[in-house]
């Protein structure tokens, strides 16, 4: 979301429908209709996805996204719907913990404090059966689980991809996993069932994975691991009586 009236003002909830398309405003505005029809109150909550927000200090071009903002009780449920296909009440990282402006139509708008933390349990699981024969050729079933931040992605991109190109997508992924043999028998879960946990799943295999003249096995485990951003509050410095340094990059893990 970006400054400037054609900016501000987005287009009606009829025209996102008939376009099938939108940005975030859009997409709240289209939302909200929604909503509304079925007797849902709902409000646009401006944010600010990279600066902190100083109450005394008005400034509208500090906001760049809109979010969805339902009354529950003396609070608010943030629902985004830019992903599409994240899990209720997830919001991303970079959203989580910050102060977004709340519009409620006929009240005065109000800055509120989204919590830090998600809305339920993150987790990520992985199961790898595998097998190597006496020539160093590796064969394995792998399936991965995860619910949480990291797979929204990985659920988005599935959703933009036509299902017969799962597989070459599958495919990608793997190798970004540092998976390079080849893979078959892939199977996905559904990206528009959010109620679920994300799975994936995949045969793979690869030849001359051992390396017999430097003696040496690599277990064929996920290469990297990713660490959310840190919010401001944990950026900010802290007195303790001994530090030691944050990871905030993938890991390779050896």
């Amino acid at each position: 979301m970006n400054l400037g009236l054609s900016r501000y003002t987005p287009h009606a909830a009829a025209d996102v429908l008939s376009n099938r398309y939108g940005d975030c405003r859009d997409k709240h505005t289209l939302f909200a209709a929604l909503l509304q029809a079925v007797g849902i109150p709902a409000a646009p909550a401006l944010i600010s996805s990279v600066y902190r927000v100083d109450p005394s200090f008005a400034s509208p071009s500090l906001f760049d996204h809109v979010t969805t903002a339902i009354p529950r009780s003396s609070s608010f449920l943030f629902l985004d719907t830019t992903p599409e296909v994240a899990p209720l009440g997830l919001l991303r990282a970079n959203l989580r913990g910050r102060q977004p402006l709340v519009m409620p139509p006929g009240a005065p708008a109000k800055l509120v404090v989204i919590p830090a933390d998600p809305p339920f349990r993150q987790y990520e699981t992985v199961h790898f059966e595998s097998t190597i024969d006496s020539e160093g050729t590796l064969d394995a079933k792998i399936h991965l689980e995860e619910r949480g931040d990291t797979k929204v992605l990985w659920r988005s991109d599935y959703r933009a991809t036509p299902q017969n190109r799962w597989k070459e997508l599958t495919g990608d992924i793997a190798a970004g996993m540092g998976y390079g043999g080849t893979i078959s028998d892939t199977s996905a879960a559904q990206p528009e069932d959010t109620g679920q946990a994300f799975c994936l799943a995949f045969s793979y295999h690869r030849k001359d994975y051992l390396d017999w003249k430097e003696n040496r096995i690599v277990l064929p485990v996920p290469w990297t691991f990713f660490l959310t951003d840190l919010t401001d509050e944990q950026r900010s410095p802290k007195q303790c009586c001994h530090s030691a340094p944050l990871l905030t990059s993938p890991l390779k893990l050896p």
